[in-house]
C-alpha cells in the first residue's frame, strides 16, 4: 500500500523549473519551425506543387508546438503556484502553533 503523495514546497520549486526548462526548449523548436523557407526548387521542378502544403504543415506544426510549450510554462507556473501555496500554509500553521508554545 502507498504512503500517499509527499513533496515539499522545493521540490515543488526544482520540478516547475524542469518544466519550464522544457517548454523553453520547444518553444525554441517551434520558432526553429517557423523559419523554415521552402524556395520553388527545394523538392525540384516536379515538386513544387508540394511545397505550399509541406510549408503548411510546417507551419500548423510550429503553431502546435508552440502551443504545448505555452501550456508546459502555464503548468510551470501553477506547479510553483502550489510550492508557494505549501509553503505559506506551514508557516501559518507554524506561526498559529508557536501561539499555544508549540511549533518548534
Amino acid at each position: 500500500m502507498s504512503d500517499g503523495f509527499r513533496s515539499t514546497p522545493e521540490d515543488l520549486e526544482t520540478h516547475s523549473a524542469t518544466v519550464r526548462e522544457l517548454g523553453d526548449r520547444l518553444s525554441k523548436a517551434a520558432e526553429a519551425g517557423r523559419s523554415v523557407e521552402l524556395g520553388g526548387e527545394t523538392y525540384g521542378v516536379i515538386g513544387q506543387a508540394f511545397a505550399g502544403d509541406a510549408k503548411t504543415q510546417i507551419v500548423e506544426t510550429a503553431e502546435a508546438i508552440s502551443e504545448v510549450a505555452t501550456g508546459l510554462s502555464d503548468f510551470a507556473d501553477g506547479i510553483a503556484s502550489a510550492g508557494e501555496n505549501y509553503r505559506k500554509a506551514e508557516e501559518g500553521i507554524r506561526d498559529f502553533l508557536k501561539q499555544f508554545g508549540g511549533g518548534g
